[in-house]
């Protein structure tokens, strides 16, 4: 693409200043979106965009434009967009935002172009630095949620080959972006839906795995593990192998009295099957086995099991 000498000279003298100011952006906000499990990505304007933003006429001037640098955070889903905002808050001062008021949108009900919440920001000051040439430079923060950058991504070539131009494809792009926007409202207000219409209702599985895990809750919470669901599906697995009902066992772990705090919550769901129904973990042992083991720790295995059992994962001792 040809640009003017006048328009070259402007990028090359800015680049720098930005370049600079997007390392120092990447160094404050990267590590904090990966803690957050979120994803961060920036971008310097190239020549060729810088010219054609210019020639859109909505720059006010050839060193003001405001996404020189570009950035972007990514969150799960829609109700992390304000703990996004807190992050930014932290390290920028925020100059003016689009749209304006969150509540309020140009876009008609029928439209469904991107309006996805953006920042334009001074990152701020830090005390004791050096002048830079990234200092006062405002660049844009991007705010979205991975549904809709993914959305971005998978349509970027329906929407942007030049020399594919068509209506029909920019209507599929964006019928699809109007199914995503759905889906986000969904998973935001997943737990207000659960509780309506045909929705409020529970399988056997999920009825006995919430009384496992409110059973399991008597430990303490540093003896379980972050994903309790997981805790309470192995537990439900290995008492489904011997044929215990879920109701039977957590009347044995109420009735066990003080909880040992040596052992770990499956460990002693073990011990208890192992005390109540040994009768009932011979007839298993008894059997061709599946592809799932009864897995228990030597420490606890009984004197009449073997070894190495085809049905048993034997954990060893320390």
């Amino acid at each position: 693409m040809k640009v003017r000498a006048a328009l070259r000279e402007s990028w090359t003298i800015q680049k720098a200043g930005f370049e600079e100011l997007g390392q120092l952006a990447e160094n404050k906000f990267r590590l904090e979106c990966s803690r957050r499990r979120w994803h961060y990505e920036a971008r310097v304007k190239e020549l060729d965009s810088f010219a054609m933003k210019i020639e859109t006429g909505r720059v006010l001037a050839v060193d003001q434009m405001e996404d020189f640098l570009g950035c972007t955070i990514v969150v799960q889903n829609s109700s992390q967009i304000a703990s996004a905002l807190e992050l930014v808050e932290t390290f920028c001062d925020i100059v003016y935002r689009k749209p304006p008021i969150p509540e309020e949108t140009s876009s008609t009900p029928s439209n469904f172009v991107f309006d996805d919440l953006r920042l334009y920001v001074r990152l701020k000051p830090t005390p004791g630095t050096r002048p830079s040439p990234a200092d006062g430079l405002i660049f844009e923060i991007q705010l979205k949620t991975f549904l809709m950058h993914a959305w971005a991504i998978a349509t970027h070539d329906l929407l942007y080959k030049s020399d594919q131009l068509s209506w029909a494809r920019e209507r599929i792009a964006f019928q699809v972006r109007a199914m995503l926007e759905h889906a986000e409202i969904t998973i935001q207000k997943a737990d207000v839906l659960a509780g309506a219409g045909q929705l409020a209702r529970e399988d056997k599985e999920t009825a006995e795995l919430k009384a496992l895990m409110t059973a399991l809750d008597a430990w303490p919470a540093d003896q379980l593990p972050t994903d309790r669901r997981r805790l309470a599906q192995n537990v439900r697995g290995m008492l489904r192998l011997v044929k215990i009902e879920v109701d039977i066992f957590v009347d044995w772990l109420a009735g066990a009295g003080a909880l040992p705090l040596d052992v770990g919550p499956y460990q002693r769901a073990v011990q208890l099957v192992i005390a109540n129904c040994e009768a009932d973990l011979r007839r298993y042992a008894g059997r061709n086995p599946g592809k799932r083991r009864f897995v228990l720790y030597e420490a606890d295995r009984p004197e009449w099991l073997a070894t190495h059992h085809p049905g048993f994962l034997i954990v060893p001792a320390d």
